[in-house]
């Protein structure tokens, strides 16, 4: 393996881990999961660095990955019923903790499940900018988009929320 490989991937690595996992764990609304498709990206990333070399912009690109491992993700899943998994021994985090993790958790859900309902544009662009803190033209970057049509979307998916919301 060469050296330089693999410190400028050690390095990216460092960079871009904490975004990708935040992104998968937005996207997938569960940890262990997430955990498992950020190492699943930068897997696919360290295999595209040693055949292809450097992309030009390394965040969109690990952006990509992780939207595609996200949608592969989706299309494997299995779904139990929760009636399965507590005659199994699952007992829901809600029922193990106290008042205040429920509360905590219900607003969560209700923000999580109302900005879920938003048409994928709207949704991306705001988790990238309220909850990543991106810039408009980073925004624009990642998702292959014009500034412009940034700020639209983040605009009319504030309106959304708001509507939905109040």
């Amino acid at each position: 393996m060469d050296s330089k490989l693999k410190k400028r991937f050690e390095s990216e690595y460092r960079e871009y881990v904490d975004v990708i996992y935040r992104l998968c764990l937005f996207k997938l609304n569960n940890s262990d999961h997430a955990y498992d498709v950020t190492q699943d990206v930068f897997t696919k990333y360290f295999v595209y660095l040693e055949k292809k070399g450097s992309p030009k912009s390394p965040k969109s690109f690990l952006y990509q990955i992780a939207r595609n491992q996200i949608i592969d993700y989706y299309r494997k899943k299995k779904t139990e019923s929760l009636d399965v998994l507590q005659e199994n021994g699952f007992e829901p985090e809600e029922q193990r903790h106290g008042e205040t993790y429920i509360e905590r958790q219900s607003e969560y859900n209700i923000v999580y499940k109302t900005l879920m309902s938003l048409d994928e544009h709207y949704r991306d662009v705001l988790y990238l900018r309220l909850i990543e803190e991106n810039s408009i033209s980073e925004i624009a970057e990642l998702l292959n988009i014009s500034p412009n049509n940034v700020s639209v979307r983040i605009n009319r998916g504030k309106k959304k929320l708001q509507e939905v919301l109040l």
